[in-house]
């Protein structure tokens, strides 16, 4: 009897919580499906062109090489804004041309590249440097890079379908493909700010692994839905831009890099000391 009201009482809560969040969850699934279905071009595309311009006008003596190079700032503001998709094609020894190969993209890039730097009176730089206007342009190109991620995971399956390590890999220069590209573009703007990642490792590459970690490992041993993970990835990368821009710069693998790297090191240390102690005997 006991075990037969146990039951029943599970089945009530089961029907109490389909009832009170059946159709929010249903709502959220249906957004991340959308999401997950929105092609990059053109809809993520014009964002990417857009914060690109923006972040290298910015730069150092950024407007003044524009006009007095505008082939070489344009040709620079494509191939940064399309470098994820170059360094992946260089990883998985993809034709480097596929990059240049969409017409559209490429009038699409160089139009809005024109509109940041020459328009008149600099309307369309003020407009989208606005505030409000420009947290939403990088919001949405925060989701974009989480669709990156997930594109570089799934191009890196085809061809290695058994390597985590590889899809990982891909994942994260795909989202992150700017950080490793830039140093390359000083000569084609000097005085560019532009540090080697790998010793200097941006939180944009951090976030990037930690979702082709995620993707990469949820394709191999699904445990959820792979749209639901993209939009949770999505948030949580606008989530830490957000923070940056509105308050300060918030680094979430600080904490585990640090105890992580003091517990390997500890060991390192320990492990010499007992070998040198062991020698000197």
């Amino acid at each position: 009897h006991s075990l037969t009201s146990h039951n029943n009482n599970l089945r009530r809560n089961e029907n109490m919580f389909e009832d009170v969040w059946g159709p929010g969850i249903d709502h959220l699934t249906s957004a991340a499906k959308v999401y997950a279905s929105a092609p990059l071009f053109p809809y993520f595309s014009v964002v990417t062109f857009l914060v690109t311009a923006i972040a290298l006008r910015k730069e150092p003596n950024g407007i003044d090489h524009a006009h007095r190079h505008p082939i070489a700032s344009c040709v620079m503001n494509y191939i940064v804004a399309s470098s994820g998709a170059i360094v992946l094609s260089v990883m998985l020894a993809e034709p480097l041309l596929d990059c240049v190969a969409n017409g559209y993209s490429l009038l699409l890039g160089t139009v809005i590249w024109f509109l940041v730097y020459f328009s008149p009176f600099d309307f369309f730089y003020r407009v989208c440097t606005c505030k409000p206007i420009y947290l939403i342009v990088v919001g949405i190109e925060e989701f974009a890079r989480a669709k990156k991620v997930m594109d570089g995971v799934k191009l890196a399956a085809v061809v290695y379908p058994t390597s985590i390590a590889v899809m990982v890999l891909a994942g994260m220069f795909r989202g992150s493909g700017k950080r490793w590209i830039i140093t390359l573009c000083q000569k084609l703007q000097p005085g560019l700010k532009a540090t080697v990642e790998l010793q200097n490792v941006s939180l944009v590459t951090k976030s990037s692994l930690l979702l082709g970690a995620i993707f990469a490992y949820n394709r191999l041993n699904p445990i959820g839905d792979d749209c639901l993970f993209l939009l949770g990835g999505g948030i949580f990368l606008v989530v830490l831009k957000f923070s940056e821009l509105l308050w300060r710069e918030l680094d979430p693998f600080t904490t585990p890099q640090y105890f992580a790297w003091r517990a390997l090191t500890s060991t390192a240390s320990t492990t010499v000391k007992i070998s040198d102690h062991s020698k000197a005997e």
